[in-house]
């Protein structure tokens, strides 16, 4: 990884490490899917693969890589209707399962790119559809908000006029906690 700073190395490496997790993971549901006829995934899978996207999608945004943030937070919608309870049909969910690794496989060449010192460039588009409308004929009928503000958020106290104390709050399980931690580091260096 020579030539790319070290916070593009720790995206490159926790976002990589993150998405060979769910292509081994999602092999296996396609097939059971498919073959099976049954429920791919518990409740607790739906919640490491939105933790996942989510987890990317906000690295992505930290980087500046807009694109990847806007495809994986499309999918990360579907799998927060998902997580709140909506139920799919068999040949619906063969529909996500397909979705959903094609989004791994682009970020997976995208984030390649980035690892290389380029910046990711290929379109979206057709993924971004292709997320957008998995749950598009019915949600309007269907969407629950939740606009609960998280009460967790970063805390700042004034020490003195020569500099503050900053208190950081990071979502249990959201992974990547050390390129979080950097790239706050990276904000603050400024001030």
């Amino acid at each position: 990884m020579s030539g790319i700073d070290s916070m593009t190395e720790f995206y490159v490496y926790e976002n990589m490490q993150l998405l060979e997790q769910l292509i081994d993971h999602y092999q296996h549901i396609r097939n059971s899917v498919r073959l099976f006829n049954i429920h791919p995934l518990t409740q607790e899978e739906i919640e490491e693969i939105f933790r996942a996207m989510h987890t990317i999608k906000g690295s992505s945004a930290m980087m500046g890589y807009d694109s990847l943030m806007n495809l994986t937070h499309s999918i990360e919608d579907v799998f927060d209707e998902i997580r709140s309870g909506r139920k799919l049909t068999q040949s619906k969910w063969e529909e996500v399962i397909d979705v959903v690794l094609a989004i791994i496989d682009f970020l997976k060449d995208e984030i390649s790119k980035v690892q290389e010192g380029l910046f990711p460039q290929a379109s979206i588009e057709e993924l971004y559809q292709r997320s957008s409308n998995l749950l598009k004929e019915d949600i309007e009928e269907n969407i629950s908000y939740n606009t609960q503000v998280d009460e967790t958020v970063d805390e700042v106290v004034n020490l003195d006029s020569n500099g503050m104390k900053i208190k950081v709050f990071f979502e249990d399980g959201c992974g990547m906690e050390s390129i979080r931690a950097l790239g706050v580091l990276m904000s603050l260096e400024g001030m």
